[in-house]
């Protein structure tokens, strides 16, 4: 496993965090952030969104984005 070269103990509550890896749902990154009191932005729901907007843009069908979530869960086997 790879870690960021980034020192958690320096992360304060009012920073927001995101990390861009949507599996694991919960990273080193993650936990070490939400343990400061860090607003935290998990790459899944990246992932979701741009598949939602992928599917609009190159289908022209309008999604649901928690129909689209649950199937992206199913297929990582989340």
């Amino acid at each position: 496993m790879v870690r960021l070269d980034l020192n958690v103990e320096s992360l304060q509550a009012h920073q927001v965090v995101a990390d861009m890896i949507p599996n694991p749902l919960r990273t080193h990154l993650t936990n070490a952030a939400e343990s400061s009191g860090c607003r935290v932005v998990d790459g899944f729901g990246m992932l979701v969104n741009q598949r939602v907007i992928s599917v609009n843009y190159w289908k022209g069908v309008e999604v649901d984005p928690a129909v689209m979530r649950d199937r992206v869960r199913e297929v990582l086997e989340m």
